[in-house]
């Protein structure tokens, strides 16, 4: 009985030193496509700022061919069926949405516009991916031909400087960020508390969290724009997790 007892003992620890190390713990994930180079590079680390300490977890994008941007407003699909059903190898909440269930700006998915643009303080940038696969964050609506288009806010880095915010109101949430690096690679990160997986920094802390993330791990972000967080955002790849409690009005899904 008492070597039984031990064995139990060990099995758990095992799994909950496995569980801790991919919630939290550095790693890194690498994916890659027969024939084609590197398609996405994750990793995870710790980062401090001021007297808090939130775990980070990020994929770099190397091929945005199999990227796409898919709208959950009617569907109301969890982040795991979702991934399971389109067969994704990493999926990311997206932006933003009305209670009416209506995307805030701009959407636009398989080359095809849900919503037009609309002027919006907060909501002042839009992530979007061109014919050519390549990312881009903008102010504007750039003119070229876009598969993928998203109006989302605030932007947090502009070629390479941190945006000041300016905020009625300001909470601790999780949050996740679309950046794109000097060298035209697309990052997805996510920020929070590792304590209490939904919670994360205030807004107005992000642009200097994300820069020292970037600093400290030779990402080279050279813009970065925030996306739906806190209870409506989820992050999901063959080996790590972050689901939603609340409906994901949008998905990008890597294929």
């Amino acid at each position: 009985m008492k070597r039984i007892f031990i064995v139990i003992f060990l099995v758990f620890v095992s799994l909950g030193g496995l569980y801790f190390a991919n919630s939290i713990n550095f790693k890194k994930d690498e994916t890659k496509v027969l024939g084609e180079e590197l398609q996405r590079e994750s990793s995870a680390v710790e980062v401090s700022f001021g007297d808090e300490k939130y775990a980070v977890y990020w994929s770099v994008l190397s091929n945005l061919d199999t990227l796409e941007l898919i709208p959950n407003f009617d569907d109301s699909q969890t982040a795991s069926s979702a991934f399971d059903k389109y067969g994704c190898e990493l999926l990311i909440s997206g932006g933003f949405y009305t209670e009416a269930g209506k995307p805030i700006g701009l959407f636009r998915a398989n080359s095809e516009t849900i919503q037009e643009f609309s002027v919006n303080v907060l909501m002042n940038g839009v992530f979007s991916v061109n014919d050519f696969s390549t990312p881009r964050i903008t102010r504007e609506v750039p003119g070229d031909p876009l598969k993928i288009a998203l109006q989302t806010g605030p932007i947090l880095i502009e070629n390479s400087f941190n945006q000041k915010l300016n905020l009625a109101s300001d909470k601790n949430a999780r949050r996740v960020i679309s950046a794109v690096t000097g060298d035209n690679k697309l990052i997805f990160m996510v920020i929070y508390d590792p304590k209490s997986v939904f919670l994360g920094p205030e807004l107005v802390d992000l642009p200097q969290i994300v820069s020292l993330v970037s600093a400290e791990n030779d990402l080279n972000i050279a813009d970065a724009i925030n996306l739906d967080g806190g209870s409506a955002s989820a992050f999901k790849s063959r080996d790590f997790s972050l689901s939603e409690i609340s409906p994901v009005g949008s998905f990008f899904c890597l294929q």
